[in-house]
Parts: structure tokens; sequence; C-alpha cells
């Protein structure tokens, strides 16, 4: 019986911190939009660049599967290595 409670305590505990940190990824991601105006102005661009980078920045995310998938086949550490290249770089 202590197992179980055990399990159920670690369990609900493990299930707040995933809702906590799903809600503080969610709120850093979307804090940006109704924002945009304000930011463009002071980086001194328009709204319409602004949101183009946003859309690049959702749609590198939708490729990120495929990347952990050749990450898998190479190797973590030559992913990684790889991708400190590319932002090194770039």
């Amino acid at each position: 019986m202590t197992d179980q409670v055990m399990n159920r305590a670690g369990l609900r505990r493990l299930l707040t911190i995933s809702i906590v940190g799903r809600l503080a990824h969610d709120v850093s991601v979307r804090l940006v939009y109704p924002f945009t105006p304000e930011i463009a102005a002071g980086l001194k661009i328009g709204v319409d660049p602004l949101g183009a980078l946003l859309s690049l920045r959702n749609g590198v995310s939708i490729v990120g599967p495929l990347f952990g998938a050749w990450a898998d086949r190479v190797g973590h550490r030559r992913a990684m290595t790889a991708g400190l290249l590319l932002v090194a770089v770039g």
C-alpha cells in the first residue's frame, strides 16, 4: 500500500513539474506576439519582417524531429558539434 501511495505522490509531483514547465515554455514563446509593434519599433524594423522572423522560429521547430532522427543516426556528440559549429558560423 505504501508503494502505491509513494507512486501516486511521485506521479503527482512529476505531473506538476511537467505542467509548470510547459506553462513557462508557452508563456515565453507567446509573450512576444502582443508586443510585436513595440519590439519592431525598438529594433527600427517593420512589423512584417519581425513577423517573418517569428514565423521562421516556428518553422524551424517543425523540422526538429527530423534532426532528432539524424542525431540518433550519427550520434549525439557529432550532432551537438555540428549544431555548435552552425551557431558559431551563423
